[in-house]
């Protein structure tokens, strides 16, 4: 299998992932922990496990040799060099401790010791290395226990509105860094190993920490120093690079419509191009072909999927976005009277039933 991953070995693994699965339907007709268990531990899933962890080791290394605090930061964030993972996590607080990079400072409070294993740095340290950061805001803002802290909620609130200028959680220039590594662009196990490593530690990444703020701004409306600074963090909110920055700040907004309709027309363009831009992405997703034909090659998808991740991390979510719908010759006004009519509303439209209360528990 891995001599010849796109001859032989992908196939295998296919083949391996299939008899698990049909063997689970069997027995339940579904497929649950056991056949995951039973997946993770086949023979094709060791063989990408191994060559994940080697790719993992080898950029690590070519880290640590950079010498740079952000790279150091990165290795010791990837669990350091074949060292046990507590000691990484120190490492990467101790490093927080006295750079001055403000994602040496994100990456370790993902990563903080076990109780008693190191001393970990503040929640506040963030914004003081980088008031400009709306990320850095929210994370003071939240309670150890979850949810808004109160005592601190006010003083951020306004700190954010008066100081922050953008949202970032450094996924992206996570990306960046790993993409900038060597790299094997030929189709095979390794680019499908760099690809895992990837995309798989972005998606255990934190969310962004956008709820404490549309929780104080759903409480506060009624009160005119709460909604100017709400709406002023929503215009920031629809200024960032991904999707998700962009449905918090049409939710404040949402919000502020509904107690004041005559902000809607400083909004309707903005939530058109909003709606357009999910149906195109939600169309392509749909329009993926996740199983090739016989006749093309399990790799065929590997040199097309790294060129969008290239794509994406360079220009950011919603210009890569917006880009290819430029491209494509979309139109925002048929795209988002498509959204509207599958949705039954706008976006701008208050939520009702269940929708409403899912937003509400975020």
């Amino acid at each position: 299998m891995k001599a010849d991953w796109c001859g032989f070995g992908a196939a295998e693994y296919d083949r391996q992932m299939a008899v698990i699965i049909e063997r689970a339907q069997a027995r339940t007709d579904m497929v649950g922990v056991e056949a995951v268990a039973e997946m993770k531990q086949s023979p094709g899933a060791e063989v990408v496990e191994e060559a994940v962890e080697s790719v993992r080791r080898r950029w690590v290394q070519a880290l640590m040799r950079r010498g740079d605090p952000r790279s150091a930061a990165v290795a010791a964030f990837l669990g350091g060099d074949d060292e046990d993972r507590a000691v990484a996590q120190a490492r990467l607080q101790a490093l927080a401790r006295t750079a001055s990079d403000p994602m040496v400072t994100a990456l370790a409070l993902q990563r903080p010791c076990a109780v008693g294993g190191c001393t970990n740095i503040e929640a506040s340290q963030w914004s003081r290395l980088e008031p400009a950061n709306l990320q850095a805001w929210l994370t003071l803002m939240r309670s150890p226990g979850g949810g808004v802290n109160p005592s601190l909620n006010g003083y951020a609130l306004e700190r954010m509105a008066s100081e922050a200028r953008y949202s970032r959680t450094y996924e992206r220039e996570f990306k960046a860094v790993l993409l900038s590594l060597p790299q094997s662009d030929a189709p095979g196990l390794s680019n499908l190993a760099e690809m895992q490593l990837i995309l798989g530690t972005a998606a255990a990444w934190a969310m962004p920490g956008l709820a404490p703020l549309s929780q104080s701004c759903r409480a506060g409306l009624a009160d005119p120093a709460t909604r100017y600074h709400c709406e002023v963090l929503a215009d920031r909110l629809w200024e960032q690079d991904t999707l998700l920055d962009r449905a918090f700040a049409i939710g404040i907004a949402r919000r502020v419509i509904a107690l004041h309709p005559d902000r809607r027309a400083r909004w309707e363009a903005r939530a058109q191009r909003y709606e357009a831009a999910i149906s195109w992405r939600n169309a392509a997703v749909e329009g993926l072909d996740l199983n090739p034909s016989p006749e093309e090659s399990p790799c065929g998808g590997q040199v097309e999927m790294r060129q969008a991740l290239r794509g994406m991390t360079a220009q950011g979510e919603w210009d890569h976005l917006r880009a290819e719908m430029r491209s494509a010759g979309a139109d925002d006004a048929t795209l988002s009277a498509r959204f509207r009519q599958a949705g039954g509303r706008s976006v701008l439209d208050p939520e009702s039933g269940l929708a409403a209360a899912s937003t509400a528990s975020r």
